[in-house]
């Protein structure tokens, strides 16, 4: 599901800070998932298609920029939300910051030595059949150390459950 690795380096600046942009992802081979739109407790967050499920990314904040309209402003945050989900579910970071890349290998959580098992997880949820003993779950989860981006997908997994109980 995820690369775990560090990308491109990109000449796209904005706001005083370097960043890469969907278009450098793909270009680094980065297949884009097909995401959508979707409120979630009053909140729009973006959700990507990965191996047939619909995971939670990014929370889509709209700020007012300075000189932008209220639909140029939507789409900017839109936009960051894509791409930050799209590092989410695949596991990558996108920086412009030598240090972290030199000192970074060390600091960042591989989930393949991570003590989460994402499919042991999936299989423990659909086992789960009232919110009562998700909630349970989840607590026991949060006792592992989870990188953010880890903690951003199990939290999709859960509000996803959550959500298939409700409607059962």
């Amino acid at each position: 599901m995820s690369s775990n690795k560090q990308i491109v380096k990109n000449a796209s600046q904005g706001y005083g800070y370097s960043y890469s942009n969907l278009a450098d992802l793909a270009k680094a081979g980065i297949e884009i998932p097909v995401m959508k739109t979707q409120r979630v407790d009053g909140d729009e967050y973006v959700f990507a298609l990965i191996d047939g499920e619909w995971i939670q990314g990014a929370k889509v904040i709209e700020m007012e920029m300075k000189g932008m309209n209220a639909a140029q402003a939507y789409g900017s945050a839109l936009t960051y939300a894509r791409r930050y989900t799209v590092q989410l579910v695949k596991g990558i970071a996108c920086d412009d910051d030598d240090k972290v890349e030199a000192d970074g290998a060390a600091k960042r959580v591989d989930n393949k030595n991570s003590k989460l098992d994402f499919d042991k997880i999936r299989e423990q949820l659909d086992m789960l059949d009232d919110i009562e003993s998700v909630k349970a779950y989840y607590e026991e989860l949060k006792k592992i150390h989870q990188s953010p981006a880890q903690e951003k997908y199990i939290n999709g997994m859960f509000n996803k459950k959550k959500a298939q109980i409700a409607k059962d």
